[in-house]
């Protein structure tokens, strides 16, 4: 995913110039990743990548300022697990709709909302995520009084 904000808001590049922002899926942290060692070689081959297919000639030459946020700074900055941006992983146990369930099945008044919870990562599946969350907290709230056999087991939308 390649951005360039000041083609319409120019006031977040200098005078004359581009902010590229640049998204790049990179493998969640591993024991053996060392970001310091492995962002050079990333970065090098984003750059060629860019300038071979973007048509971006001589990217390197025009680069003033440059910040990079690798899986380490994720998981230290924002204790994203593993700095994993989208979350579990979508295979194995956790394919497609087999995400955790917004209610904890275990922990009475522990509900679950984000990219690693139903329905799953991406923006518009963790807002979705947290209306489900906010829905079971309502439902709970109404079946309360009714008792816990009156809690349903999943929530609705």
């Amino acid at each position: 995913y390649v951005c360039a904000p000041a083609i319409t808001e120019p006031e977040v590049a200098i005078p004359g110039g581009e902010a590229l922002y640049v998204l790049v899926h990179t493998p969640y942290l591993r024991p053996h990743h060392d970001w310091k060692k492995m962002l050079p070689e990333y970065r090098n081959t984003i750059i060629r990548k860019l300038e071979r297919t973007a048509g971006l000639k001589d990217l390197e030459k025009h680069i003033v300022v440059e910040r990079a946020l690798t899986p380490q700074d994720i998981n230290d900055r924002y204790h994203v697990l593993d700095g994993a941006i989208y979350g579990l992983a979508s295979h194995g146990r956790y394919l497609g709709a087999f995400k955790p369930a917004n209610r904890s099945p275990d922990i009475e008044g522990l509900y679950l909302a984000g990219g690693s919870a139903h329905p799953g990562p991406g923006m518009p599946m963790v807002l979705m995520s947290g209306w489900i969350a906010a829905d079971c907290v309502d439902q709970d709230k109404l079946v309360s009084q009714a008792g816990p056999a009156a809690r349903p087991a999943a929530c609705t939308v």
